[in-house]
């Protein structure tokens, strides 16, 4: 009766899985009565992969003990996540008899903490586009300088370039965003720009070099 009174869910099994003991907090946790579960095979009642459970009973038997987090499943299939601390429990001449689980339901835990990580994720990939948008707008501004003197020099040339966004990039007038025509326009922006830099150039130095007005 005591042992019922223990938050967390406590099993007793035989060294043929058994179930033996099954308490209140077990049945709270699991969904399964004492009399649902004893005698039954606990790797059948809480377990989805019995090989997670043959793995931790032979270090069990090996060790004495061990203690480490189980995904395991309710009656209604549902996931659960345990802090489980498995003890050997030997007769009076030394010989295994059977086996202590104590078991502590953190999945509620799990779920916070892996909200806090992804939130973590997030504000990285945040402050990470927010430095990549920023270092390619210093690309660009002065390409996007050039352009507007050449356009100013050669108003009458047919220009097709994307207009410096807050966000990226927008289409001209021409038409609206779609993959195909944005690399169409930026190839030809390119080929414009390589055929005229060096004309452009040699005029913003004569431009800056320029004595100032009287």
């Amino acid at each position: 009766a005591l042992l019922d009174k223990s938050q967390d869910a406590i099993i007793v099994i035989d060294l043929n899985n058994r179930v033996s003991y099954w308490n209140k907090s077990a049945e709270r946790l699991y969904g399964w009565g004492p009399k649902d579960a004893n005698g039954k095979k606990v790797e059948e009642l809480i377990f989805r992969d019995a090989s997670q459970f043959d793995r931790v009973k032979k270090e069990v038997i090996e060790k004495s003990e061990w203690q480490g987090e189980l995904c395991q499943v309710t009656r209604g299939d549902e996931a659960v996540v345990v802090e489980s601390h498995w003890t050997l429990i030997q007769d009076d001449i030394g010989k295994p008899k059977s086996i202590l689980l104590v078991n502590t339901d953190v999945s509620e835990r799990k779920k916070i903490e892996a909200q806090f990580l992804r939130t973590q994720r997030m504000e990285s990939i945040g402050t990470l586009a927010g430095g990549v948008a920023h270092d390619l707008n210093n690309v660009l501004a002065p390409i996007l300088m050039t352009v507007e003197i050449m356009k100013q020099k050669q108003p009458q040339a047919e220009i097709y370039i994307y207009q410096h966004a807050a966000h990226g990039f927008h289409c001209d007038e021409r038409g609206s965003y779609d993959q195909p025509s944005s690399r169409i326009a930026w190839e030809r922006t390119l080929g414009f720009l390589k055929r005229g830099f060096d004309e452009a150039a040699e005029e913003m130095v004569e431009e800056i070099s320029a004595p100032a007005p009287a």
